[in-house]
């Protein structure tokens, strides 16, 4: 059995991504709502049009709540880390194959929604002047703390 599972890196994501970052002007001094809402909105678009087995709504749950859609009853679903292999308690081989198969696709899962929020927070950092997300960024690892969901609501607010 193969157990690989190919998982995109942010750049592919970008790549694939049906609006690209030049389509979206870039907003130049204080953004507005109107300006903030434009770059937000092709984010969202993007994060749809990507393929996700585990949602009606691709990606999108990579940068919104879930809570924002369980009204309408769309299924948006968190990844989380599945940590390191443990095969404690699991004698059979059989048992082993099953663990191991579900552990690489949760891995695959959470690398590929780890990748695509990297991916939205170049674009989203690509259509604003710098200048007003240096409160977010760390001197060191810049913005690799920064969730896209925190980036969001400071453009927002």
């Amino acid at each position: 059995m193969n157990y690989n599972i190919t998982v995109l890196s942010p750049e592919a994501y970008l790549e694939r991504f049906p609006i690209q970052a030049e389509e979206v002007p870039k907003v130049i001094g204080k953004p507005t709502f109107v300006s903030a809402n434009r770059v937000i909105v092709a984010l969202k678009k993007n994060c749809v049009s990507m393929k996700d087995t585990r949602s009606k709504v691709g990606k999108l749950h990579c940068i919104m709540d879930s809570k924002a859609h369980e009204e309408k009853k769309i299924t948006i679903v968190a990844s989380t880390d599945p940590g390191e292999l443990d095969f404690t308690g699991k004698e059979k081989e059989e048992d082993r194959a099953v663990y191991l198969s579900k552990y690489c696709r949760q891995k695959a899962h959470w690398e590929a929604d780890e990748n695509i929020k990297e991916a939205c927070k170049t674009f989203i950092l690509s259509r604003f002047e710098p200048v007003y997300f240096q409160v977010l960024a760390d001197p060191i690892t810049e913005f690799k703390n920064v969730t896209v969901k925190e980036i969001i609501k400071h453009i927002t607010t």
